[in-house]
């Protein structure tokens, strides 16, 4: 599924994160391999069928317009000959916020930008430019602003469309006056 140097399914979000050491900040639960795929791809019948031993979550989505090979990662797992091609930590949170309910995004993707201080700024900035999801961006922007990351304060703010209006993530939360979402109250910037 990952051939002639075309991506059509990769290990995002929790996964890529967890497969590159990032699982101790990643919430315990279930065991949930999850996979992007391009729009339209469905997973083979051999694949979809199989008993993998785990949970196996395929999202498709178009979430990014073209990126360079900066966004990926290779993996080669443990004793195997073959290498995958996986998301870079930066793409993998923001997957990870696509992929995540509104409610969980204040609890679990909060804690987990706390711990990533090695993010890089440049990569970042260019995945945040080239994400398509207005929701995705403004949630990573409140809560890398949030999470204190020295990176954060090196991302040009001004280059990355938030779209307009206002929107609510969180029921009775409270409006975050630059971002423009409705967030739980500890989260939001009221100034």
């Amino acid at each position: 599924m990952q051939q002639d140097g075309h991506l059509k399914v990769w290990p995002g979000g929790q996964t890529a994160l967890a497969l590159q050491g990032y699982s101790h900040y990643l919430p315990l639960g279930e065991d949930v391999v999850t996979l992007f795929a391009s729009p339209g791809l469905r997973l083979p019948g051999w694949f979809a069928e199989h008993n993998w031993g785990v949970s196996i979550r395929c999202i498709a989505a178009n979430l990014f317009s073209e990126l360079d090979s900066a966004a990926w990662q290779t993996f080669k797992p443990a004793h195997r000959e073959f290498e995958l091609q996986i998301s870079c930590p930066e793409r993998a949170v923001l997957e990870l916020i696509h992929a995540s309910e509104d409610e969980a995004l204040f609890s679990s993707v909060a804690e987990l930008l706390n711990g990533l201080a090695t993010l890089s700024p440049r990569r970042l900035q260019r995945l945040l430019e080239a994400c398509r999801s207005v929701r995705v961006k403004r949630v990573f922007l409140l809560l890398a602003r949030h999470s204190g990351q020295a990176w954060y304060s090196r991302l040009d703010l001004t280059r990355v469309d938030l779209g307009t209006g206002k929107r609510q993530l969180i029921a009775g939360g409270c409006l975050d006056k630059q971002f423009l979402i409705t967030v739980p109250e500890q989260f939001a910037d009221a100034s």
